[in-house]
């Protein structure tokens, strides 16, 4: 069983409704998750190192992408996204 399956029996068993506009749609839609990290052949705890790599590549793309925007428009973004949720 993969972390996708696992952790929808989990949120099935008590039954939990991901919140999309919290950011959680990567609990019910294992494509997100592997668009961020690339689980490795086997499964992540057979390659930690490559799981970690991964990890770390994703977080450095991520950080040049923000440093792309200017401070005061992520702020605004970020404000108007939280102050829309409901």
């Amino acid at each position: 069983m993969n972390v996708y399956e696992e952790t929808q029996l989990i949120l099935h068993k008590y039954k939990i409704q991901a919140n999309k506009s919290l950011g959680q749609n990567f609990l019910v839609d294992d494509n997100v998750i592997d668009e961020i990290i690339q689980e490795p052949e086997g499964g992540a705890g057979e390659n930690i190192e490559k799981v970690a790599s991964e990890i770390k590549k994703y977080i450095l793309n991520s950080l040049k992408e923000l440093e792309k925007i200017d401070k005061k428009d992520l702020v605004n973004s970020r404000y108007e996204k939280y102050r829309r949720i409901k």
